[in-house]
């Protein structure tokens, strides 16, 4: 069976916390990725580790619509089998999450992730049940919405929603998700 391919794709305002999402990629035993970064016209932190790996794009104008343009550009250069959205203020949960996800068949997936110290899963998805950080899906079905709205991302799973899911909620959390920071610059 061939190992699938993992695009993580980072909306990025500059963020400090964006080092530690660096580092939780980096730290992935299971080394088949890219990390795509989408900077929405600002500047990387100072000590962004870096990897051969990773893309770095820069939007020429800032769009301040919660990352969604800086995901749809990421999607559009992805070349990985499935895609995981991960934010800058947000990491991988252990070294081994992404090798675990490698038990993914299905057009996409649900698994829990940590939100706010707790465990975080629920399934069937409704609106604000749901994380993207909940979210694997195939490359074709990951299309980001054009939207500029908050909520894209509960337009995103629901465009997941006729496709078979595979739930995963024996799954060690994906995700670690100190704080919902709703696109505001965090403190370092």
């Amino acid at each position: 069976m061939n190992k699938p391919r993992y695009s993580v794709i980072t909306p990025s305002i500059g963020r400090h916390s964006l080092i530690k999402t660096c580092e939780s990629l980096l730290r992935q035993t299971y080394e088949n990725w890219e990390h795509i970064i989408v900077l929405d016209n600002g500047q990387l932190p100072k000590g962004l580790p870096t990897d051969d790996r990773q893309l770095v794009m820069i939007c020429p104008e800032w769009h301040n619509n919660w990352g969604n343009t800086c995901r749809r550009m990421g999607w559009l250069a992805a070349r990985g089998t499935y895609c995981y959205y991960l934010d800058d203020d947000n990491e991988l949960a252990h070294p081994e999450v992404l090798a675990d996800l490698c038990q993914v068949a299905a057009p996409w997936a649900l698994a829990p992730i940590i939100k706010d110290g707790g465990l975080f899963f629920h399934y069937p998805p409704e609106h604000g049940t749901v994380d993207t950080g909940n979210v694997l899906a195939s490359r074709e079905l990951a299309k980001w919405p054009d939207v500029s709205v908050y909520e894209a991302d509960w337009l995103y799973v629901k465009s997941l929603l006729p496709f078979r899911c595979q739930l995963l909620p024996g799954l060690r959390p994906v995700m670690r998700m100190p704080k919902s920071n709703r696109g505001e610059l965090c403190p370092s």
